[in-house]
């Protein structure tokens, strides 16, 4: 029983109280042992948590049907595979498609052409059509993760099969999805987008259709990934969203929709794997987000915010989640809030006891921010401030 991530109640205590990383690997070992796997508990983990890198490119195998559940045909399955692979290779290299200086992700792109029966005469080999750039772009971001030729053409083929089959339909609907998002995000942003004509125009085949690839990094990539091949394309909309929250300063001033257009498609690369981070938060948290930073003073029922933008909000707008927790604040001289960038938000009394005022904030992700150094500093910084404002 203590060996079943399903009813082991440690595991739902400290998901509730937000320790995410508390024996995650451990967890999957387990589900990995199960013969035949339950695809559908490994897809909830994956959803759930990040795979770890040891394990990833296994699960992946697993949930894109690449293997099957039965632990115990991974093996013949394997090998059978391999010998598929050299059976196509071998068809192409006679055929005289493919010849030494081919490049292997063309390589993969007439293998798969192959396999479908769609591949095109020699004589009507031409340029690369969208479609199949599409397929180049994830063989080439695949290579980067994957190092066996074997499994990455299978990997390749797979997750763009599934991806078509599953997500297809619902494709043409996730740039809806973002406007809507980020119309409750940054409206000014969405405004501007809109009025500049840009918004018809942002990079969604690269965004929604090539999932990200050759966007990111392999290192921010396969996290996105992970939730794909788990079943969700959500993903991808919040992914987006946050690329444009996160540099919304340089798109507000830029005015041609072929500028942004073109930053979009060579973001920074150092900032991914927080802007990865954030979009997975969301995903598992959709609720209302704080955006920019804000400082709160609540003394004995009267209320100031000053924003970023220097703008004064009540205490409903401000938190979008009803009343505050219960805090006792009979006793209490003044309340001082930090609200941060991803949605922390906690209150401390003079005393400096620290209380949760957010639905969307857990327990964990509170002592975890309370445990940086430059959030104390920030937050100890406010308080003198604030008193003399007030």
């Amino acid at each position: 029983m203590a060996d079943d991530p399903q009813r082991n109640f440690r595991s739902a205590y400290y998901e509730k109280v937000g320790f995410r990383g508390v024996e995650e690997k451990k967890s999957l070992e387990i589900l990995l042992k199960d013969n035949p796997l339950d695809l559908e508990k490994l897809s909830t983990f994956s959803q759930r948590f990040p795979l770890p890198s040891m394990y990833r490119i296994h699960v992946w195998k697993v949930l894109l049907g690449i293997l099957p559940p039965h632990s115990d045909s991974h093996s013949l399955v394997g090998g059978y595979r391999k010998e598929q692979y050299q059976d196509i290779l071998e068809a192409l290299e006679v055929m005289r498609y493919i010849n030494p200086s081919t490049p292997s992700t063309h390589v993969y792109l007439r293998m798969s052409q192959l396999e479908t029966l769609v591949l095109p005469r020699c004589s009507e080999t031409s340029a690369p059509d969208e479609e199949n750039e599409d397929f180049l772009s994830i063989s080439r971001a695949m290579e980067e993760i994957v190092d066996d030729p074997i499994d990455c053409y299978w990997l390749i083929k797979c997750f763009i099969h599934q991806f078509n089959t599953k997500f297809g339909d619902s494709v043409p609907h996730l740039p809806k999805s973002l406007e809507h998002y980020l119309s409750q995000e940054e409206p000014r942003l969405l405004t501007h987008l809109k009025t500049s004509g840009t918004l018809a125009q942002l990079p969604y085949g690269l965004w929604f259709r090539r999932c990200f690839a050759g966007c990111l990094p392999e290192s921010s990539l396969q996290r996105v990934w992970d939730k794909v091949i788990s079943g969700s394309c959500k993903i991808l909309v919040f992914v987006a969203l946050e690329i444009l929250l996160s540099y919304k300063i340089m798109l507000m001033g830029i005015s041609r929709p072929e500028g942004v257009v073109r930053f979009l498609c060579n973001i920074p690369q150092e900032n991914t794997d927080a802007i990865v981070t954030k979009a997975i938060d969301f995903s598992s948290e959709p609720g209302p987000r704080l955006v920019g930073s804000a400082v709160v003073v609540l003394s004995l029922g009267d209320l100031h915010v000053v924003t970023e933008a220097d703008q004064d909000l009540r205490l409903p707008q401000l938190l979008h989640c009803g009343p505050l927790a219960e805090l006792q604040a009979a006793h209490l001289v003044s309340l001082v809030a930090v609200c941060c960038r991803d949605s922390y938000l906690c209150w401390s009394d003079c005393m400096g006891r620290m209380f949760l005022s957010s639905r969307s904030l857990s327990v964990g992700r509170l002592f975890s921010l309370m445990a940086k150094e430059s959030f104390r500093n920030t937050f100890m910084a406010s308080v003198p401030t604030m008193e003399q404002n007030g």
